[in-house]
């Protein structure tokens, strides 16, 4: 929704219900990184009124006049049902536009002399009009009443061939809030954005999960969705269900460690609940003999150690283990293989209702360990979970468009910004760097990075130099340091900023998917030329 400036705008106050019912379905179909400004009054030898004037960071300042009017256009004149109309409309939004541009250089010319104010003119009972537009209207100025429908992408085409403003930074943003409605209690604070994105989306989650958190009536459930969809949210909804509503054993597991950090930190203070990352928690079971974890381990031994001393463990003791649930939960199922499913569902309870439920995204499937989608004539309930409710708008339809990333809602916020830095192995780092010294109050985009920012590599070389070079830290850092690790180790997390750094582009299109879906607001992609072009971030 577009964001009504001031808030408590009466619609009622307006001259008319046409412009009230523009200004309703701006608000209604425009994204929140629009501002609605409705009857804009300023003076300028004479008092003058605009009828909307609508704001944005990257797409700048547009006047819209609104004329309720049955039109018809004859020698380049309008003409209404008494006559020409006076004024004439394209000439008055034309004038306003020039003199709002004038008067905000007179206020600040160093803010922005120079800045482009585009214009249009909305016809909302007219819905059609014969006769040739003057040689300096495009069509795509001229808004009918069937553009009501989708004004968004009538604004949107507007733009396009009108040509976009310069990106304008906090600074530019608060000076035009404060002249175009100088009494209004409202700042433009990224940081506000960023909670309101967070509300937003998450309202459409918990919509979206809601509806399935009653398949745990049936015994075998398997849900998939793309990343961002819900999958660990639903997961934890049905743990909360066994635990609360039934008074259960309950297990939840996943394969990540980091993924299973987030579930517990959910979990937490929950009695009969068994959380954590499969090879770890397995390990803990009741009447598994215990294995010792080696410290110091360079990442070859540490290989060796989980995949092939822990798993050939757990193969050989399985049938010690005394311990038993009676609803197993296993998030991100795409990461086992068959045989640990099977594992795990002989620990339920014979006495119990026995529920194995899985969440599942084979988009992220990375270890090929020969999972496969259940299927229902094996006594399975199968769903999906359709919208991307994690990533914000253009991110979530980057993730769609190019690496068949689950869609997003229309009604889903605005990406505060998509960047792409060219780099090379000889200057990446630094390029890192100079995005993480960006400050939230220097209007360059970036947020406090300690705990909302990810740096993701595709490989532990690249991870361990941006380490030593920069600062950087581990997940287990996290509170502390800005993280850095590969892409697939945070496969189930999510930030509000992430640095995706790739300057041999090494990541096919599933790492793309992994790295690029872990972020909600912010992307910055630095890597190869081709990388830019895969993404189509180059121009």
């Amino acid at each position: 929704m577009g964001i009504l400036v001031p808030a408590d705008f009466d619609l009622g106050t307006t001259k008319n219900d046409d412009e009230a019912r523009v200004v309703e379905a701006l608000v209604e179909q425009m994204s929140d990184g629009w501002l609605i400004f409705p009857n804009v009054r300023y003076r300028n030898h004479r008092d003058h009124e605009i009828d909307v004037v609508l704001l944005h960071e990257v797409d700048g300042i547009v006047v819209l006049e609104v004329k309720g009017h049955k039109v018809r256009l004859s020698g380049g004149i309008w003409y209404g049902d008494s006559g020409p109309l006076k004024p004439q409309p394209f000439t008055q939004a034309k004038d306003n536009a020039y003199k709002l541009r004038k008067l905000l250089e007179q206020k600040d010319k160093h803010l922005f002399e120079g800045l482009p104010v585009r214009y249009g003119v909305i016809f909302p009972n007219t819905t059609s009009f014969t006769g040739d537009l003057p040689a300096d209207i495009r069509r795509e100025q001229l808004l009918l009443a069937s553009d009501l429908d989708d004004i968004k992408f009538a604004v949107d085409e507007m733009i396009r061939v009108t040509g976009r403003g310069m990106k304008m930074q906090r600074d530019h943003m608060e000076a035009v809030i404060d002249f175009l409605c100088p009494n209004a209690d409202f700042s433009w604070d990224p940081e506000a954005r960023i909670r309101v994105h967070h509300q937003r989306m998450e309202a459409l989650c918990a919509s979206q999960v809601r509806a399935l958190e009653r398949l745990d009536a049936n015994r075998r459930v398997m849900v998939t969705g793309g990343a961002g969809s819900g999958k660990t949210r639903l997961a934890l909804a049905w743990a909360r269900r066994a635990l609360i509503g039934r008074s259960e054993r309950v297990l939840v597991t996943c394969f990540n460690e980091p993924l299973a950090d987030q579930i517990n930190g959910h979990l937490e203070g929950y009695d009969d609940v068994v959380a954590g990352a499969f090879l770890s928690i397995a390990r803990t079971f009741e009447g598994m003999p215990h294995l010792d974890e080696p410290s110091d381990m360079t990442s070859e031994e540490a290989s060796t150690f989980w995949n092939e001393t822990v798993i050939g463990h757990l193969h050989l003791n399985w049938p010690k283990i005394t311990e038993r649930f009676d609803t197993i939960i296993i998030d991100e199922a795409q990461d086992f293989s068959p045989a640990w499913i099977a594992q795990l569902e002989s620990l339920l309870d014979n006495d119990g209702p026995r529920r194995l439920m899985m969440v599942a995204d084979s988009g992220q499937e990375i270890f090929s360990r020969g999972f496969r989608v259940p299927k229902s004539e094996d006594g399975w309930t199968l769903c999906e979970l359709v919208n991307n409710c994690r990533n914000s708008h253009q991110i979530a339809r980057l993730l769609r468009t190019l690496l068949g990333g689950a869609p997003a809602p229309e009604i889903g916020p605005e990406t505060i910004g998509i960047e792409f830095d060219e780099a090379t192995t000889a200057d990446f780092v630094a390029k890192v760097k100079s995005i993480l010294d960006r400050q939230p109050d220097d209007g360059s985009g970036l947020l406090a990075p300690v705990g909302t920012t990810a740096v993701l590599v595709p490989s532990v070389r690249l991870r361990d130099q941006l380490r030593a070079e920069l600062g950087l830290g581990s997940w287990d850092e996290r509170d502390t340091k800005t993280v850095c690790e590969t892409e697939r180790r945070m496969k189930g997390t999510e930030f509000d900023t992430v640095i995706l750094v790739d300057p041999e582009h090494r990541m096919d299109d599933r790492a793309l998917y992994i790295g690029i879906s872990r972020a909600i607001n912010q992307l910055f992609v630095v890597g190869a030329r081709e990388l830019g072009s895969r993404l189509r971030l180059t121009k």
